[in-house]
């Protein structure tokens, strides 16, 4: 019985198992705060109206939102002067531009883009019908396009959902409208596809999440 007792001792004591025990200590705690991290970027709903046979989403597009280079999407309500703070390596600034919209009904985007900028000179077939209009002495002047007419006009951003045919271009200094159906629930990220800047690959600045619930 005492070599025995002496024997399990000496296993509980080799550095071998204190170290399989740190590591799995190690690994259960890095593993906590992944998921923490991860948790501060996954959609959060901030715009839905699941009652209303459309629903309307106003969206937007800001220069240096968050700094030189840093434009964003921002949904109507937040845009209220508050600037987010700048991005960096370990994540985006703190604009919160997550959209929740019902399943199998359609959803109205009225995208308002007052960059100057021309980040890229578009040259695409439309795949979904959408209206620019265009500020003028006159008023709003409309410009339809139709599903497959091509499209050549020089832009500043893009509104491009991955998943779906939405890819809408964004000309300077206009308002774009388009209404699209999304029919199955989930989680679609949207993002801008012209070079305008740093800021287009963080979530929180030209990216965003619609969630379609």
């Amino acid at each position: 019985m005492v070599k025995k007792k002496r024997l399990k001792d000496s296993v509980w004591l080799s550095p071998l198992v204190w170290l399989f025990v740190g590591l799995l200590i190690g690994t259960a705690i890095g593993y906590t705060f992944y998921q923490t991290d991860i948790a501060a970027y996954l959609p959060q709903p901030t715009q839905s109206s699941p009652t209303s046979a459309t629903s309307v989403v106003h969206l937007i597009a800001i220069p240096d939102w968050g700094g030189p280079g840093y434009d964003a999407f921002i949904l109507s309500s937040s845009a209220n002067g508050t600037v987010p703070t700048p991005a960096t390596k370990a994540g985006p600034g703190s604009n919160d531009n997550n959209i929740t919209v019902p399943v199998g009904r359609p959803v109205t985007f009225v995208i308002t883009d007052i960059d100057t900028a021309i980040n890229l000179n578009y040259t695409e077939n439309a795949t979904i019908p959408f209206t620019i209009y265009n500020d003028t002495s006159n008023g709003q002047v409309p410009v339809h396009y139709s599903v497959g007419q091509l499209v050549q006009i020089p832009v500043s951003h893009t509104f491009t959902v991955t998943g779906t045919d939405v890819n809408i271009p964004l000309p300077p200094d206009t308002i774009v409208s388009f209404t699209t159906t999304f029919a199955k629930p989930g989680v679609y990220m949207y993002f801008c596809t012209a070079p305008c800047g740093p800021g287009m690959d963080f979530i929180g600045y030209m990216e965003g999440f619609i969630i379609v619930t």
